[in-house]
């Protein structure tokens, strides 16, 4: 997923508050709306602690309170995308992909399952055996007792 020159830039931030991190992502994704840039990029980082949320997370889903994360120095957040409350930090890698769609298959359907099989393909690479969930977005893992999450997209 690059453009037609085939270049990807590829960032990594390493460890930055969430707002920060947003905060390029609607830079870079501005001038690709504004045609200012073709460049798709691929932005790495890892969070400080934070819980971000969207518009269909209930109150109720959150099983502490804003009190007691602030004490432990998580932030939380209400953020532009839908799902529930998804926790941030250290050792974890985020990746955020900033690229004009139409330059490739425009169905996000078809991005999503593209992102997935990557996912699936470097946990081959490290011996972890990734899979889907039909009707679900993600890829999980299979461990003693149940199925973990290893990947989220939103």
């Amino acid at each position: 997923m690059y453009d037609s020159r085939g270049v990807l830039d590829v960032q990594y931030l390493g460890l930055c508050p969430y707002q920060t991190v947003w905060d390029l992502q609607r830079e870079l994704h501005s001038a690709l709306v504004r045609g200012e840039s073709h460049t798709p990029h691929l932005l790495l980082c890892e969070h400080l602690p934070v819980i971000t949320f969207g518009k269909s997370a209930l109150p109720s889903s959150l099983l502490t309170t804003k009190e007691q994360l602030q004490e432990k120095n998580i932030e939380v957040l209400q953020v532009e995308r839908g799902g529930d409350f998804t926790f941030h930090g250290p050792g974890q890698l985020v990746a955020y992909p900033i690229l004009n769609l139409q330059n490739h298959k425009r169905d996000v359907h078809w991005y999503l399952r593209t992102l997935e099989e990557i996912v699936i393909t470097v946990l081959a690479e490290y011996g972890l055996c990734g899979m889907r969930i039909p009707g679900r977005t993600g890829v999980w893992i299979e461990t003693e007792s149940e199925l973990k999450k290893i990947c989220s997209m939103g």
